[in-house]
């Protein structure tokens, strides 16, 4: 695998093995909002962001592991680096497609929890009904696995705002996209 791959699993989803149940501290940074976090990213990442754009580090999907480190590129950075702007979801295709084909070869069955969790991560941002469904059955799958995302729940200074399905927050919040829901619930409207 390529190092720019392996560094960025490595700070995206902790050491290799722990990869199955990542640290707390490793979790929270996934969808916490800091500027002082993404100010870092684009420091470390933001030239792999652009040469992953223009095709240069297609190769990386050669690997089970590699195609997730370009998915978090591709889905997960560009959201980090390009917040409060349309821009954000400029990847979301590719992300999908790369995710689609790991997928349709058996590489998520290949891949700990984690890595499994962020192949699958554009399944739920896309706006397609059928990909909302397939990204319901693939975390029931990864929950049967982990026990993870079966139910989310939205904390905020540490109690409970909303708990239950990823559909339930959305249907809550009349949103398609569960980062949508998942945003009009953090911000109370």
């Amino acid at each position: 695998m390529h190092p720019r791959a392996e560094n960025l699993l490595e700070h995206w989803l902790g050491p290799d093995k722990q990869r199955d149940a990542p640290a707390n501290a490793v979790r929270q940074r996934w969808f916490a909002k800091s500027l002082e976090y993404d100010a870092w990213l684009l420091r470390e990442h933001a030239a792999d962001l652009d040469a992953a754009e223009r095709g240069e580090y297609d190769a990386w999907a050669d690997t089970p592991r590699g195609r997730v480190a370009l998915v978090i590129l591709l889905d997960q950075l560009t959201r980090n680096l390009r917040r409060v702007s349309r821009a954000m979801f400029d990847n979301d295709d590719k992300a999908l497609a790369l995710a689609r084909k790991g997928i349709e070869l058996g590489e998520d069955r290949k891949l700990r929890a984690a890595e499994r969790n962020f192949l699958y991560m554009p399944f739920m941002h896309s706006e397609s009904l059928d990909d909302q469904d397939r990204s319901v059955e693939l975390f029931t799958q990864l929950a049967d696995v982990e026990e993870l995302c079966s139910s989310i729940a939205v904390l905020e200074n540490g109690s409970v705002r909303w708990h239950g399905p990823p559909e339930g927050l959305c249907a809550q919040y009349g949103e398609l996209r569960l980062e949508q829901a998942f945003m009009r619930c953090v911000r109370g409207n």
